[in-house]
């Protein structure tokens, strides 16, 4: 077995988290960012709960339902199938893709989303 003290030294280093109140519907983390879909916006919140950056959406844009991080990006997907992808690696977001309409995509994304879970569901699930 390998030795895990040294991985543990810079734990420290985190900003302690204090528990706050948010009317999120979801919330992905990126550094010590917590960015959080709330109503029509997208706030980009510290770990106590301050706001430091708001996204805003247009009422044509509908209202953000699903956000995600990967690597530098945050992507997120509305409730009438606009897709919005943000470069968030620097102090402002900046947009990358300001928003596309994927209408003609969502049914097929539901299906196979429903598929997965139920191919994970028969297969992983003991009965």
């Amino acid at each position: 077995m390998g030795d895990v003290s040294g991985s543990l030294s810079d734990i420290g280093a985190l900003a302690p988290l204090t528990p706050f109140a948010t009317r999120a519907k979801c919330a992905a983390l990126y550094h010590e960012t917590v960015y959080a879909a709330v109503g029509a916006r997208i706030e980009a919140l510290n770990f106590q709960g301050v706001v430091k950056k708001i996204l805003t959406f247009s009422e044509a844009e509908g209202v953000p339902v699903v956000l995600d991080v990967w690597s530098d990006f945050l992507c997120v997907a509305t409730s009438v199938g606009v897709v919005k992808l943000w470069n968030i690696k620097r102090a402002e977001p900046v947009a990358v893709v300001p928003g596309r309409l994927f209408e003609e995509y969502v049914w097929f994304v539901v299906c196979w989303l429903l598929f997965v879970c139920f191919v994970v569901f028969v297969v992983f699930v003991p009965y």
